[in-house]
């Protein structure tokens, strides 16, 4: 018999485990991503960077994802789920990092104020950080943790490059 042949509930197992890890990890920086948004989007604003309306779009928009997230993560843990259920979890954890992410991706371009680099590089530097602390909170099942880098960096990327200028190069 091969000795590394693995049972056909060991894989459910494995998945079950980086899905638990999502769930018991990314509340604070979820929390902290809420924190963020409306600290920043004030300064702007006050800054008269971006708009009182455009400020207040993103942060609301981030309020829905973040508290479908809280809820999301609470149902799981009252839920106790079976390591075979990890498919359906899964789905959830990734809808939820690709909304996060996306709020704060396609949020970014509405508080960049395009004659403000110095503005635009605290944005960036604010996503940035975002995507970098989400290791800990997804990177234990992957497809949500590129979900959310992937949303969150994408758009000002495209941004930045489309700016056609050195500095944004």
């Amino acid at each position: 018999m091969n000795k590394l042949a693995m049972s056909p509930q060991r894989p459910d197992q494995l998945r079950a485990e980086q899905v638990a890890g999502f769930y018991r990890n990314s509340t604070p920086g979820t929390v902290g991503g809420m924190v963020v948004a409306p600290i920043l989007s004030g300064m702007l604003v006050y800054e008269k960077a971006v708009t009182l309306r455009g400020a207040a779009i993103f942060v609301l928009l981030l309020a829905v994802s973040t508290t479908a997230r809280l809820v999301l993560i609470r149902i799981y843990k009252k839920a106790h789920p079976p390591a075979e259920d990890w498919r359906r979890w899964a789905f959830w954890a990734v809808a939820t990092a690709l909304a996060g992410g996306s709020c704060w991706g396609f949020g970014a371009l509405f508080l960049m104020d395009p004659s403000r680099p110095e503005y635009q590089f605290m944005v960036l530097l604010t996503c940035a950080a975002l995507a970098a602390g989400a290791i800990t909170a997804f990177g234990t099942y992957l497809p949500s943790y590129y979900c959310s880098l992937f949303s969150t960096m994408v758009p000002s990327c495209i941004w930045s490059a489309l700016y056609c200028d050195a500095l944004h190069w």
